[in-house]
């Protein structure tokens, strides 16, 4: 299925968020999702995984939440190239429920979480001194921030990690896109920190497959579309 025959069943506006996007290495993730018959997608040698962060309202209901994204297509390419959802986590219990037993997604309810987006932008899991992930924004120059922003996001598959009880995979379309600030990651203002304790094994598999940050996303108002969900056929 291509992305402009997707009918779209669910559409958040006016979402905040915040992306961090690295490279981790490339065998790792490979054989991390061989049991997925998934394969990371390359880039300069690398995978490529999303640390992503939004704030937002749906039905009038508060949304947070934090998703780790990898950059992944389906070894049969029966699904065009796209991203797997590796890990997330929301506030709400409700959402939470929602998500695992309508989508079979892999929530998990952690309402010590924070997404911060404005003259800095924080994604932050779990309690201070030391949460599972921070990733911080550091304040940029007045000239930093007025460069102009570009309407970009990202549109593709994405897919469920597989259940022990199910033997087909799920997948479903999202639409990410709105006018974005881009940032090279500068570690001598930025922060991007893993507990040395983690509750969650999606951070320990960052460390393992040594993350390294590269670049930053900020949406204020972006907007975000997801299709139905499908399986895969073989």
């Amino acid at each position: 299925m291509k992305s402009k025959s997707v009918k779209y069943v669910a559409t958040v506006k006016n979402v905040r968020e915040l992306v961090l996007e690295g490279t981790a290495d490339l065998t790792w993730w490979r054989d991390h999702l061989a049991n997925e018959d998934l394969e990371p997608i390359e880039e300069d040698s690398c995978a490529v995984v999303m640390l992503a962060g939004l704030d937002a309202k749906w039905m009038g209901l508060p949304l947070r939440e934090i998703a780790v994204i990898v950059a992944a297509r389906c070894k049969h390419k029966l699904v065009e190239p796209g991203f797997l959802l590796a890990s997330a986590f929301n506030a709400s219990r409700f959402m939470v429920f929602f998500e695992r037993h309508w989508f079979h997604t892999p929530y998990t309810r952690r309402p010590d979480q924070r997404v911060t987006v404005g003259a800095t932008s924080s994604i932050c899991l779990g309690n201070q001194p030391m949460p599972d992930v921070f990733a911080e924004l550091g304040p940029r120059a007045p000239s930093e921030r007025l460069v102009p922003q570009e309407e970009m996001g990202l549109t593709g598959p994405l897919v469920i990690p597989r259940v022990k009880d199910r033997t087909r995979r799920a997948w479903f379309m999202v639409s990410i896109k709105g006018l974005t600030s881009t940032f090279d990651f500068d570690p001598d203002r930025d922060r991007f920190e893993l507990g040395p304790k983690t509750t969650a094994p999606i951070f320990d598999d960052l460390r393992d497959s040594q993350f390294r940050p590269k670049q930053w996303y900020v949406r204020k108002r972006a907007t975000h579309a997801r299709g139905k969900t499908c399986k895969i056929r073989r």
